[in-house]
């Protein structure tokens, strides 16, 4: 049976300067030599699972993206156009949305 005092400990241990809302690897290596309990490694993963400010700031670990390609060169009007929705803007006549449509073989210098 999981200890109240045990899980605030961890709690608070989690959340400080010192554990920094690690990863569970790093939060058990701080937590082992302090605290001991049956199960310490689980309680501590299901701690940080459910930590929303960890799950809002940790990073991702895909592969890099690579370096951009160019894009091809249009060989003629309106070939390849783009378009985006500008919102928020103050009301004209009602109204507070764009539609920009730029073509992209007018757009290159």
């Amino acid at each position: 049976m999981r200890s109240y005092k045990g899980i605030i400990f961890l709690q608070k241990v989690h959340e400080s300067a010192i554990g920094g809302h690690a990863a569970v690897h790093n939060t058990y290596k701080i937590v082992k030599p302090l605290f001991y309990c049956r199960g310490l490694k689980q309680q501590i993963k299901e701690l940080v699972d459910t930590c929303d400010v960890r799950a809002r700031n940790k990073s991702e670990n895909v592969a890099s993206q690579g370096l951009f390609q160019p894009l091809p060169v249009p060989s003629q009007y309106w070939s390849d156009i783009s378009m985006e929705f500008i919102e928020g803007l103050p009301k004209s006549e009602g109204k507070d949305v764009i539609l920009v449509v730029v073509d992209s073989f007018t757009e290159l210098s």
